[in-house]
């Protein structure tokens, strides 16, 4: 080992060297450092766009999807409806129908009692004409009794 003072002077050239190459290393190394983490933070600041992006894509499917459904269930219910509305036509035309025949038996009574009506008319009229025939009669036959009541009364 020397230990002159040029030996001295020279190993400390190679530490100073070595130092500024440390210094240099670590002023690389720290730029680098500043520089990944300026990345970082935008990668990060982009990936929480894009976790934000997705939410809103999740939601927007959600949405696609609930309205798929109202549209489904509207219609299914539609397609239900047509089956209620020819089932309620059917059965109108079958009230209908029914209802004509109900009107129809109506009118034939209505008919036949008008002619019923008419019958017992003429034949209240009849009856009128029947006693004012035999009203002549009745007078004698009051008469009649009231002599055949004397006529049975003992004579005294």
């Amino acid at each position: 080992m020397d230990l002159t003072l040029k030996a001295e002077m020279a190993e400390h050239a190679d530490w100073a060297r070595d130092c500024e190459n440390w210094k240099s290393d670590l002023a690389r190394w720290k730029l680098e450092h500043e520089q990944a983490m300026n990345d970082l933070k935008r990668v990060m600041e982009l990936m929480r766009y894009r976790a934000r992006g997705l939410q809103l894509h999740k939601i927007a499917i959600e949405s696609l999807q609930s309205k798929m459904s109202v549209r489904q269930n509207a219609a299914r219910l539609y397609k239900a409806g047509e089956g209620s509305s020819q089932m309620v036509r059917e059965l109108g035309r079958e009230l209908c129908a029914e209802h004509q025949e109900v009107r129809h038996g109506h009118l034939l009574q209505l008919s036949v009692h008008a002619k019923l009506f008419q019958l017992h008319r003429e034949m209240l009229q009849e009856i009128h004409q029947l006693l004012r025939l035999l009203e002549p009669v009745e007078g004698i036959v009051k008469y009649q009794a009231r002599i055949g009541k004397h006529l049975n009364e003992p004579l005294t």
